[in-house]
């Protein structure tokens, strides 16, 4: 799908069906989730912008109307954005995500670290957006509550929770006292969501598995499963959709079964529980290449087990 802002367009920018025609691009674009259409939109405003700098400062509503569409297109676009882009949209335009029926800016953020070859640069992106995240200024909810701005609702977390990684049974306690003593309606909490889901992303650390943000397929006894953030998730034969994949036969597919268990002996004093974690870590660790990062990872996971 091409821009409508090209030069070939016989209708001119202030025009309402050519406005209308870029709305509707951008619509189509979230609607079907193109990031790719959408990057492409907001690559092409921000040309128009700077070229038609000194006429829009003339024409106030028209200039707001293509930054608005720019602040959404770059949201729906995020994971092509570059990082510095990224900072600067999450810094200057946090709630306008809301604009955007069904955004999901967490899944967004995950598919822009995968585009990111090298693992530490990743968690370079992760400390970037945190701390701008910890000093937003920007206003996160409207109703009665005392934390109104981004920054201040972390500090409420953090003060309640603690700055480590907080699990999902406190994160739940949090918002049920949230509830019982605020007046903070569906669409205020599920923006609060979104902030916490983000701000606990940048704790991880793709060079743990827990942060390892690409999926590797593995086959453990004839079953296939998806290591993935520190886990293995089973996949169903309904959702295979490679040919050869369920049976190992799949290109970088590894094949694990029992024989990989044969040189696994029960470590003592280790409850069932921590040894089948500990089992299936070994059995992940043969699908990663000697010497890699996420290999280095999970082993190191495996000694901080065998620790315990």
């Amino acid at each position: 799908m091409d821009s409508p802002i090209k030069s070939s367009n016989p209708l001119t920018y202030k025009d309402d069906r050519f406005m209308t025609m870029v709305e509707d691009f951008l619509n189509t674009a979230i609607e079907t989730d193109s990031f790719k259409d959408a990057y492409v939109l907001s690559r092409s405003i921000i040309n128009f912008l700077s070229k038609r700098k000194k006429e829009l400062e003339q024409l106030p509503e028209v200039n707001d109307f293509y930054r608005k569409i720019l602040i959404k297109a770059e949201f729906v676009g995020l994971p092509l954005l570059d990082d510095g882009e990224i900072v600067e949209l999450l810094k200057n335009n946090f709630a306008q995500q809301f604009e955007i029926p069904a955004y999901d800016l967490l899944a967004k953020f995950k598919r822009k670290l995968i585009t990111i070859p090298v693992y530490e640069d990743r968690d370079v992106l992760r400390e970037e957006v945190k701390k701008i995240l910890l000093s937003g200024a920007g206003v996160l909810t409207s109703g009665p509550t005392a934390p109104r701005t981004v920054a201040e609702w972390l500090r409420d977390y953090n003060a309640k929770l603690g700055i480590a990684r907080i699990d999902s049974l406190k994160r739940s306690q949090y918002f049920s006292d949230l509830t019982k003593n605020s007046k903070l309606n569906d669409k205020d909490r599920e923006k609060l969501k979104t902030l916490f889901d983000l701000y606990e992303e940048t704790k991880l650390s793709s060079l743990d598995p827990l942060g390892y943000d690409d999926e590797v397929p593995v086959v453990v006894n004839g079953q296939l499963y998806v290591y993935k953030r520190g886990r293995l998730e089973k996949i169903e034969s309904s959702e295979i959709k490679i040919k050869g994949l369920s049976t190992g036969e799949g290109k970088g597919v590894e094949k694990i079964g029992t024989e990989a268990k044969a040189g696994i002996e029960p470590e003592n004093n280790i409850p069932p529980a921590r040894q089948q974690q500990l089992e299936e870590l070994r059995q992940i660790l043969n699908s990663y290449p000697e010497q890699s990062l996420p290999r280095k990872a999970v082993e190191e996971e495996i000694r901080k087990i065998s620790k315990k």
